[in-house]
């Protein structure tokens, strides 16, 4: 019976060793095979981008030249074949009430092409004003705003940007005036005066219509209308009633030549 249940326990601890290193020998015969087969597994991180723009510098006249700080490159992570370069774009260094501007350039020493290996390095930009500008400009306080601009390569696209702000102090130098506005003109010019009195001028008044005579009005009538009826008759039934009477008369004549002859026979 101990011989029996010595062999039962044996078999058993060699199945369940077994069945364990069944799933590690599977996962080794898998990976060598997709290693056979050429199969590549591959993840994508994004890309990382931490720079730090110079923080900006006030200058005093007569100085004309000074450093504005550093830009830093603080961490990247790129990736196969992208690679950065920065440039910078300076504003213009005008004056706060006047709007005049004052030349000047920034030398800013940054390598022309940024990858990895450039992390943790730190790269001066400096402001160099005119001179001779800078001698005859007006009293006051001058600013300009300068923008940093990372750009990634080769697609061209921004990754990142920060400004950074020079100031220039100019406590002498002629006082900027603001213009006085000038008076609007009158736009009517001005008429000499004349030493003689001015006669005033005769407003002339409308002449009552002359009454038209009879005839007038008997001949034209009004516009639009047929000539008046009772002028007609004055002008025409005079002469009509003269020549019906003549006819008249003819007639009575006539006849009685025609009785007579009867009458004597």
């Amino acid at each position: 019976m101990n011989v029996k249940k010595c062999l039962l326990c044996f078999l058993i601890s060699v199945v369940l060793l077994l069945s364990a290193a069944a799933p590690a020998y599977a996962a080794e015969n898998g990976a060598a095979a997709a290693a056979a087969s050429g199969t590549v597994v591959q993840a994508k991180a994004p890309s990382v981008y931490v720079f730090a723009a110079p923080q900006g510098a006030t200058i005093a006249s007569p100085q004309n030249q000074i450093g504005l700080g550093n830009f830093l490159i603080s961490d990247l992570f790129l990736e196969d074949g992208e690679w950065l370069s920065v440039t910078v774009i300076p504003g213009a260094l005008t004056h706060n009430r006047s709007g005049n501007t004052l030349p000047y350039q920034v030398q800013f020493n940054a390598p022309a092409v940024i990858g990895m290996s450039n992390i943790g390095q730190a790269y001066q930009a400096t402001a160099v004003i005119d001179a001779n500008a800078l001698a005859n400009a007006y009293r006051g306080t001058y600013y300009a705003v300068l923008q940093f601009r990372v750009i990634s390569h080769p697609d061209g696209r921004i990754v990142w940007q920060g400004t950074s702000t020079l100031t220039v102090e100019v406590p002498y130098g002629a006082e900027w005036e603001e213009p006085e506005s000038s008076a609007p003109t009158s736009s009517t010019a001005s008429q000499p005066v004349s030493s003689q009195p001015s006669v005033p001028s005769r407003v002339s008044t409308p002449s009552r219509p002359k009454p038209s005579s009879q005839s007038s009005a008997v001949s034209q009538g009004q516009p639009g209308q047929p000539p008046y009826m009772g002028a007609m008759a004055v002008k025409y039934g005079l002469p009509t009633v003269g020549l019906i009477l003549l006819l008249l008369f003819v007639l009575i004549c006539v006849t009685g030549r025609k009785r007579n002859p009867k009458n004597s026979g």
